[in-house]
């Protein structure tokens, strides 16, 4: 059973910065039991833009992504 169907908080992170990526991060905010852990984009200037924006951090490669999830991430959205 995920964290979110336990009733807990359930920490995500998106992989691509466009538009989709932004709606994603959008409707991630507005769910109380979700945090956005993270992004991830091939363009780094455009990863640390959204970042910023959503208050969370870049991981600089899809690996280090990987690596972090069943840790400190449940989820990973990849949006290309």
């Amino acid at each position: 059973m995920t964290a979110a169907a336990k009733g807990n908080a359930i920490r995500v992170a998106v992989v691509g910065c466009g538009e989709f990526g932004r709606n994603h991060a959008r409707v991630y905010r507005e769910i109380e039991r979700a945090t956005l852990a993270g992004v991830f984009d091939a363009d780094g200037s455009r990863a640390a833009k959204f970042a910023k924006e959503f208050n969370t951090r870049v991981f600089p490669s899809l690996e280090a992504l990987r690596d972090q999830i069943g840790r400190d991430i449940e989820a990973a959205r990849a949006l290309f």
